[in-house]
């Protein structure tokens, strides 16, 4: 509900009660949300969905305009049919590839095409600027791009529709846990329809119970403690019982040390140690641990340092800079933690690894081997 409001509202203007709007893949979560948010602002609803879902979102909706998400020749023309040669004022876009070509097509002069989907963004496919002939508006909609305080003005908006009858939820599916291939499955085959969520049933019981790991007799050592997740990674210990925290950082330990954090945990009892440690340099990582007392119980590695340039005006020294923070400091953590007995080696990795970023290939290299060192980590017991 929220990417909806979002997306045709705050991003592309609005919609007037009987302009029109064409809603790519209507059955999905997103979809849904759409259709109902339209229909209750009064707007002329075009859906476009696989040809076996067609029926349900007749029947639930009562749509009269319903045509093929994976033919793009076919929901153009249909659109085309439908408007008398006119086209749409808005298209709410989730498909790749020539869905984005033809959707621009359905729009009719002045039209605002709204991009809510990620795959062509993150391959870089070009768009034809051709298409904007027409006056036509081509904006992108990416709620998880948003701040916490417009994400929750978001929710709650979508709550108080809801709440006050003006909404009503959209369909959602319940899978246990115990079946949670079969929810991926089922989300992987494009068969699915509105909301899939896997629930923690009644009869659950992990095959692994939970045993906190955090002694008081241990010390615990996070690096790049200073960046913001670190300090919330020490507040976390101290709750789960830690009285021994070594923080790292690259710059000023003194100037760290005054922290309102680092304070407030020593308020609390925490003996709390500000160190600067430059964690890709393997003998300083020995330094840190011979000199930590009580000895060290678990590590968390948040080290990273941001250097974004292309590859090829990146030399060798500009790609450490980013790299050996978070990958050669993991290494090193990795070499000296043998000798301890430690019981926690937690590395925090980023969706860099997955998605990549423009310039950021040194940062997303470092982050995918993290995946791997924990990986080794494992077969090695």
């Amino acid at each position: 509900m929220g990417t909806v409001l979002y997306a045709i509202r705050d991003r592309a203007g609005g919609i007037k009660p009987g302009q029109s709007i064409l809603i790519q893949s209507g059955a999905g979560g997103v979809g849904q949300a759409a259709i109902k948010l339209c229909q209750y602002w009064g707007a002329k609803v075009f859906v476009s969905t696989s040809e076996r879902k067609r029926k349900y979102l007749k029947d639930l909706y009562g749509l009269e305009y319903i045509t093929d998400s994976r033919n793009p020749k076919t929901f153009y023309q249909d659109v085309m049919k439908w408007t008398n040669n006119e086209g749409v004022d808005f298209v709410l876009n989730a498909l790749a590839g020539d869905g984005i070509t033809y959707g621009l097509k359905c729009l009719k002069k002045g039209g605002r095409f709204i991009e809510i989907g990620k795959k062509n963004i993150i391959i870089n496919t070009p768009l034809g600027l051709k298409s904007l002939m027409n006056n036509i508006n081509f904006c992108s909609a990416h709620i998880d791009l948003l701040d916490v305080d417009k994400l929750s003005s978001l929710m709650n908006e979508s709550f108080e529709l809801i709440n006050t009858g003006k909404i009503t939820p959209i369909p959602v599916t319940q899978i246990p846990i115990k079946k949670y291939l079969t929810a991926f499955f089922n989300l992987a085959s494009g068969n699915n329809v509105g909301k899939t969520c896997i629930i923690m049933d009644d009869e659950y019981e992990p095959s692994c119970k939970p045993v906190n790991l955090v002694k008081e007799s241990k010390s615990y050592i996070i690096t790049g403690a200073f960046g913001g997740v670190g300090l919330r990674v020490a507040l976390w210990l101290q709750l789960r019982g830690a009285k021994n925290i070594v923080l790292t950082t690259s710059g000023n330990a003194a100037k760290r040390d005054k922290n309102p954090i680092v304070e407030g945990l020593r308020s609390k009892g925490v003996n709390v140690t500000v160190r600067q440690c430059d964690v890709s340099d393997i003998n300083a990582v020995r330094k840190l641990f011979q000199e930590t007392t009580p000895q060290v119980g678990g590590i968390f590695h948040l080290a990273n340092k941001f250097a974004p340039g292309l590859i090829p005006r990146t030399s060798l020294e500009q790609f450490h800079v980013a790299y050996n923070p978070k990958a050669r400091g993991a290494l090193n953590l990795h070499l000296v933690s043998k000798d301890y007995p430690v019981d926690m080696f937690v590395l925090f990795s980023s969706v860099l690894d997955l998605l990549g970023n423009k310039g950021q290939a040194a940062y997303g290299a470092a982050n995918s081997f993290l995946g791997s060192l924990v990986e080794l980590r494992r077969s090695q017991g």
